[in-house]
């Protein structure tokens, strides 16, 4: 028996020794802060050594895309900046230039799980190769496009395979993040967006989407507020997306009550947008499935949004339906992507053709499902200020094939004014 229990704690010793060993590092990876860094798209390794670990890179233009920059700020565990004068400059690198009249467009991307701000991470290859180019040659040459890219400790363990067992901690880790400093970074934006006309773009992918819903949350909670009373609710930015988001749909409920009571004054375009792949199988399957043992001891009641049809008991309960249909309880343990109730719209790509994009239409509603679990989204959905998107596999592929060119080309027309989101987005095509 004391062999066995040796054996047991060698084995956790051994076991101990590897996650230490894999552990990620805590220092930032961009505190060059003077170096004039060159970086192409198509072949970043062939950027010198010293300009890894650059605050700024300045990327050249290609092909009929304009050249832009990118700009790097980073997070502790805790929500801190990592370097105060790294965002100072980064902020810096948006204001008006002398001698360069040219307006400023900003596009904000928080990256998710497993991801940094390495100058090797598949994110920040693909911010400089995906994302940016649509945006800067829909901007077009006499506009200026920086990108600034957020990073926060999104992989705690280095070991293929380990890295899974880390979502809690860096879901914990997100929510430290989206209650900290990033919050002056936001609100540092969007006074840049209100008084130096800075066009500002913020993305956030998995949970860099729950980093980028909890920190603007409140400020929307306002907005849609004011519009009850008939006030045209104020854009906090040109578009905020979130991508494949990694966060409870309760969090969105909120939000989500408030904009179905507030009347459609001034929604030409979404206040928010969220897009979801269908066959996203973290969001869709793990994080449910996570969410149902981490959420076991939760009390989920029915609510009138139930609207139980054969009416409650004196207990409160709905004798009619099963418990674990319960809005609350669903709410509680899926995303709102994966929610019927939140969706107004589909995104597809029939052929190697653009992304085409349609107001849902409602599916039947499944025998034995609460009526709340339905689309609940009023008409017209194209006025309704927070789109929860469906794409299709074509669009987006899973949790991390969110780079598809045609995605983002449908994610620059959202932003601007002129944007007409009825010839954007049309009525659902026949069946």
């Amino acid at each position: 028996m004391r062999d066995i229990r040796n054996i047991g704690r060698a084995g956790l010793a051994f076991s101990a020794m590897v996650l230490l060993a894999g552990c990620s590092g805590f220092a930032p990876y961009r505190l060059n802060l003077e170096a004039e860094c060159i970086v192409s798209a198509a072949a970043p390794s062939q950027t010198s050594e010293a300009c890894r670990n650059a605050q700024l890179e300045k990327v050249p233009a290609a092909g009929d895309a304009p050249g832009f920059e990118v700009a790097y700020v980073e997070f502790t565990d805790q929500g801190w900046l990592q370097s105060r004068e790294q965002m100072s400059r980064a902020i810096a690198q948006a204001l008006p230039r002398a001698g360069d009249p040219r307006p400023v467009q900003l596009v904000v991307f928080v990256h998710g799980w497993k991801h940094n701000a390495g100058f090797d991470d598949d994110n920040v290859r693909n911010f400089r190769i995906a994302i940016l180019p649509p945006f800067a040659k829909r901007a077009g040459p006499d506009v200026r496009t920086l990108g600034l890219y957020v990073g926060w400790r999104g992989n705690s363990i280095d070991v293929a395979g380990l890295d899974n067992i880390t979502f809690y901690d860096r879901k914990a880790t997100a929510e430290h993040v989206a209650r900290g400093s990033i919050r002056e970074l936001f609100s540092r934006i969007r006074v840049l967006s209100v008084d130096k006309s800075v066009s500002v773009v913020l993305i956030g992918h998995s949970f860099g989407g729950l980093i980028v819903f909890n920190a603007i949350a409140e400020s929307l909670l306002d907005e849609l507020v004011r519009a009850q009373d008939g006030a045209v609710p104020r854009r906090l930015v040109d578009l905020a997306l979130v991508i494949n988001p990694a966060f409870e749909a309760s969090r969105f409920e909120p939000l989500f009550q408030v904009a179905m009571h507030a009347p459609r004054v001034g929604a030409d375009r979404p206040l928010f947008v969220s897009i979801t792949a269908t066959n996203d199988s973290a969001t869709g399957t793990a994080f449910p499935v996570g969410r149902a043992v981490n959420s076991l001891f939760d009390h989920e009641g029915w609510t009138d949004e139930d609207q139980c049809p054969g009416g409650f008991t004196v207990t409160g309960e709905c004798p009619a339906f099963e418990r674990s249909l319960r809005l609350e309880k669903r709410a509680n343990t899926h995303t709102m992507g994966h929610m019927a109730r939140y969706v107004t719209h589909d995104l597809s790509r029939p052929g190697d053709g653009f992304v085409e994009c349609h107001m849902a239409l409602d599916p039947p509603v499944v025998a034995g499902a609460a009526p709340a679990l339905s689309p609940q989204a009023p008409e017209p959905r194209n006025q309704f200020p927070l789109w929860t998107m469906r794409a299709s596999p074509q669009v987006v592929d899973n949790h991390s094939g969110i780079y598809d060119p045609a995605l983002w080309d449908f994610v620059t027309k959202l932003v601007g004014d002129q944007v007409n989101v009825n010839a954007l987005c049309t009525a659902p095509p026949a069946r």
